[in-house]
């Protein structure tokens, strides 16, 4: 009887190790095993270990000359897609956007932010951390460690919160996780005397989504986009 029910073990062990492999395969193999242990760490995991690029990025910024008086526009790759300097013919804006970035990125590289002591900061972080499934808790905690930077290395600085834009049909990101990061973020904004700006509601359509004529693929803005954007934060650049 109990070689029976050993053998009868070892089968469904047997059983699930080939399901078990089965559903890996089918899933992508060794990579989406990968994925998935670095799902679990995402709350940690810098930009700088996901993405060439950032580290690529993020040096040279550093090589760059600081100057006076530079506005800032920091973010990821929505904000890293446009010529902002030419754009509002302003050769004291800079572009620190960096495709793929999430808060904690931008914490990592706070130094050569702070650094020239810039005159205004426009922040638009956080839809890279809810497509890697970063509470907005641990978002916030990275929003208020990153002002508080900010605070401290340059207190002159304005600062800038602009809200985090809608998406179209992305089922990795939904939208009403997007608003509702947004309305946290606006009472962050509220908390530190922060202008915050609300640029979702612009981008939306009659379905709540992002409006398709100013995107290229449902994430990303197009040139029309990025034209309403500069309509909606043309006073803030311009004010002394």
């Amino acid at each position: 009887m109990k070689k029976l029910v050993f053998i009868l073990s070892l089968l469904a062990n047997l059983v699930f190790i080939i399901a078990f492999g089965y559903f890996i395969h089918a899933k992508g193999g060794m990579s989406y095993l990968k994925s998935k242990l670095k799902s679990n760490n995402n709350e940690t995991i810098s930009s700088a270990s996901q993405n060439p690029y950032w580290e690529h990025r993020k040096t040279q910024f550093e090589l760059l000359p600081n100057s006076v008086d530079e506005i800032i526009f920091l973010g990821n790759s929505i904000t890293d897609g446009c010529e902002w300097a030419e754009l509002f013919n302003n050769p004291s804006i800079k572009n620190r956007g960096i495709s793929g970035d999430r808060t904690q990125g931008i914490l990592d590289r706070m130094t050569e932010i702070t650094e020239s002591h810039p005159k205004k900061i426009f922040i638009m972080i956080g839809i890279n951390d809810l497509s890697a499934k970063i509470s907005t808790a641990k978002i916030l905690e990275n929003y208020q460690s990153i002002i508080d930077t900010i605070r401290q290395s340059t207190p002159e600085t304005r600062i800038f919160i602009q809200s985090v834009l809608p998406t179209y049909q992305l089922p990795h990101i939904q939208n009403d996780s997007v608003a509702y990061l947004n309305s946290k973020l606006e009472i962050l904004a509220s908390k530190y005397k922060i202008d915050f700006i609300d640029l979702y509601s612009k981008f939306i359509n009659e379905d709540g989504e992002l409006n398709m004529n100013l995107s290229s693929d449902g994430l990303h803005l197009n040139g029309e986009g990025y034209l309403l954007w500069k309509r909606e934060i043309e006073d803030f650049i311009n004010e002394p």
